[in-house]
C-alpha cells in the first residue's frame, strides 16, 4: 500500500476510535443516568455476543465497528495480508475476549441488586466517567500506535507470534488502567 495512503487511514482510524469512544461513553451514561446499571449491561453484553457469533459464522471482520465505513474495510484488508496467518489467529482472540465480556455483562446485570438511583446524580455520573474515559483514552491509543507501527513496519516473518505479544501488551497496560480507573472511581465516589 502507498505510504501516504496508509497514513491517511491510519489518521482515519485513530479519529474514528476515539470518536467512537466518546459518543458511546456519552451516551452510556446518559442511559445509565435514565435507567440502571443492570439494563446497561444487559443490552451491551447481548449486543457484544450477538457481534461475536455474527463473526464465527461469517468469518468476515466487517462486523465491527470499522466496517462500517469503506477505508476502513480497505484498510482492515491491508492489515488481513500483512499478518497473513496471524491475523485469523488475531480474529478467534478477539472474538474469544468478546464472548468472555459479553458474558461477564451478563452475569453481572442479572447478580446486581437494583442501586437506588435516587442519591446518584447525572454529575455523580459524569464524576465516575471521566476519569474511566481519559484512562480508557491513553490505553486505546497506546495500543493503537503500537499495533500500527508493528503492522506497518513489520515483514511476515517478525510478525510471526504478533498475536501472543499484543495479548500479552493488552494486559501489562490493560490491568493497571483497570486498577487506575477502578481506584480513581472508588476515590471520587468517597470524597464527593
Amino acid at each position: 500500500m502507498d505510504p501516504a495512503r496508509l497514513k491517511k487511514l491510519r489518521i482515519l482510524q485513530f479519529i474514528w476510535t476515539n470518536s467512537f469512544i466518546l459518543v458511546a461513553i456519552s451516551t452510556f451514561t446518559l442511559l445509565i443516568n435514565m435507567y440502571s446499571l443492570s439494563a446497561f449491561q444487559r443490552v451491551v453484553g447481548i449486543i457484544i455476543l450477538v457481534v461475536a457469533i455474527f463473526s464465527m459464522l461469517k468469518k468476515t471482520t466487517d462486523l465491527n465497528i470499522y466496517g462500517l465505513f469503506p477505508s476502513m474495510r480497505e484498510l482492515m484488508k491491508y492489515e488481513k495480508n500483512k499478518l497473513g496467518n496471524e491475523y485469523q489467529k488475531m480474529r478467534w482472540t478477539q472474538i474469544a475476549s468478546q464472548l468472555f465480556i459479553s458474558v461477564m455483562f451478563l452475569a453481572q446485570s442479572f447478580l446486581q441488586h437494583p442501586p437506588n438511583t435516587a442519591d446518584f446524580s447525572l454529575k455523580d455520573t459524569m464524576l465516575i466517567t471521566i476519569p474511566v474515559v481519559l484512562v480508557l483514552l491513553v490505553a486505546v491509543n497506546i495500543g493503537l500506535v503500537y499495533h500500527a507501527k508493528k503492522v506497518d513496519l513489520g515483514t511476515n516473518e517478525s510478525l510471526k507470534g504478533y498475536t501472543k505479544k499484543s495479548m500479552l501488551i493488552g494486559l501489562v497496560i490493560g490491568v493497571p488502567a483497570a486498577i487506575v480507573g477502578i481506584l480513581s472511581t472508588l476515590l471520587i465516589t468517597w470524597f464527593r
